[in-house]
């Protein structure tokens, strides 16, 4: 299946793409965990900075994460490279978009701060079952909409709403989208 591009620039389009997409992301991934308590996690890994998160699961959250971090690590690194201006993002989304676990939760991976009332939010993600449902930063939301929509928002840039499914496009190749407006 094709993709489908339609992208209206600016920064005030951005922002309300981005409130948008995020409210319908939060509502599918709320809907798989329920009410829940968040837990507070650190993990320290040799040689790595540690990971500071807030994770809702309905599992335990530390046995569920532990084999995400390589994957988790590696969406931190991404969503840094695709906020960077003249940057494809679209050729970035098949690991945005599949966690390597059958997951249902949502995270806030933390900065400078954290567990503190000051804290800083690097990275927000929700995922329902093994699917990246949100990926938030405060440059950038993705979010899958249901029925092959993907949201894009980059701040100050604008927003696309991709039609299809960006899942082959490691081995298909990808359309060149610029996103400097």
């Amino acid at each position: 299946m094709a993709l489908t591009y339609t992208f209206k620039p600016g920064g005030k389009q951005a922002s309300e793409a981005s409130d948008y997409f995020t409210s319908i992301a939060t509502e599918q991934v709320e809907q798989s965990l329920g009410t829940m308590l968040p837990k507070q996690i650190m993990i320290e890994e040799t040689r790595r900075p540690p990971l500071h998160l807030r994770v809702w699961s309905p599992r335990n959250a530390e046995l569920q994460l532990r084999p995400m971090v390589p994957w988790l690590r590696q969406v931190i690194q991404k969503m840094c490279v695709i906020s960077a201006p003249g940057v494809d993002p679209i050729r970035h989304m098949p690991t945005l978009l599949t966690c390597p676990e059958s997951a249902n939760c949502f995270i806030e991976v933390l900065g400078r701060a954290s567990f503190t009332p000051v804290e800083q939010h690097l990275l927000t993600i929700g995922l329902r079952d093994g699917r990246t449902i949100l990926l938030s930063t405060p440059r950038i939301t993705l979010a899958d909409l249901g029925d092959d929509l993907i949201g894009l928002a980059i701040h100050d840039v604008g927003s696309w709403l991709i039609e299809g499914n960006p899942m082959p496009m490691e081995q298909v190749g990808y359309p060149r989208v610029d996103h400097r407006g």
